[in-house]
């Protein structure tokens, strides 16, 4: 048993690592102007954030008590059914990507024949860089915001609390005398940016993928019915993830902002921050076909599970 984990685990190690951002130029500049756009949305919310305080103080007003209940009996009434359930089980997002590099590992099983595991280690080792490097970038502006969160804020908090502290706009250069000893921890969203980093590292494997199958040669000459199936299940997967991507991102969203835990400014900020470390998952991202191509990988192209 332990022979046969050391052999992939030094293969991992040994072998000539091509990933995407270095071999696909096009990958690292698409990934790379996405990325800009975040950083100048995260400016834009910078410059704006006195303007945005107004809205984020409505947003959380709205989400604190219930219009048709004027005697604010009810707490943060929206924070019931699937909302509560995503407050609650955040983890599903983080699901989400280890559910698809299972299927999709099963999916391509037939038709590559890595000589070891290797290969297939790449995807959550990526991964992981991508999703520590967002946590921690996440960390650190919390720590140096400290902006209090809509719970423990003065008029827009829904309990009636004695210690309740000053409301701050976005990036506020006054840091906020925490005599209440809260968590200043508001923004930006950290389960925003867990959110969307699961969306898009799961997207980002499944079109890598999809893309190596219809851009080999051999394949694309001698198709057959199992390749047809393969090609149709993926674009199927891309297309499904990419129409559910934003509405799984606004869920979380909600989610956070019906508890009040976090203002609209601060779940936005979250997101930015995910999409901010595109580049790196896509430098981390191994490159399929050129690994298979330089390190000797065969690649199935009959319906008898032939290779070459």
């Amino acid at each position: 048993m332990l022979h046969l984990l050391h052999r992939p685990f030094v293969s991992l190690c040994t072998r000539y690592y091509l990933p995407l951002g270095v071999t696909r130029a096009d990958a690292w500049v698409m990934s790379t102007l996405v990325a800009f756009v975040a950083a100048c949305l995260l400016i834009y919310l910078y410059w704006y954030q006195h303007p945005l305080a107004e809205l984020d103080k409505r947003v959380s007003l709205f989400f604190s008590y219930a219009s048709d209940d004027p005697l604010r009996t009810t707490q943060y009434p929206f924070n019931t059914g699937i909302l509560s359930f995503i407050n609650s089980y955040p983890i599903i997002y983080l699901l989400l990507p280890i559910v698809k590099m299972s299927a999709c590992c099963l999916l391509t099983s037939g038709m590559t024949r890595p000589t070891f595991l290797s290969l297939y280690l790449y995807y959550p080792g990526s991964f992981f860089i991508y999703g520590f490097c967002v946590q921690m970038t996440v960390i650190v502006l919390k720590l140096i915001v400290r902006r209090p969160r809509p719970l423990h804020t003065i008029d827009l908090s829904a309990f009636t609390e004695e210690c309740l502290l000053e409301f701050r706009a976005l990036f506020s250069p006054k840091f906020t005398n925490n005599t209440c000893r809260y968590h200043l921890s508001s923004t930006p969203s950290g389960h925003t940016a867990t959110a969307m980093g699961c969306v898009l590292a799961s997207l980002v494997y499944t079109c890598t993928l999809l893309m190596t199958l219809l851009s080999h040669r051999e394949i694309e000459k001698e198709i057959k019915k199992p390749h047809l199936v393969l090609i149709i299940c993926f674009t199927f997967l891309v297309g499904l993830e990419a129409y559910l991507t934003i509405p799984l991102v606004v869920m979380m969203a909600l989610a956070r902002m019906s508890a009040g835990a976090h203002y609209l400014s601060d779940t936005l900020a979250g997101a930015m921050v995910a999409i901010l470390h595109l580049p790196l998952l896509i430098l981390t991202f191994p490159d399929i076909k050129r690994m298979h191509n330089e390190n000797g990988y065969a690649i199935c192209i009959d319906s008898q599970g032939s290779c070459r």
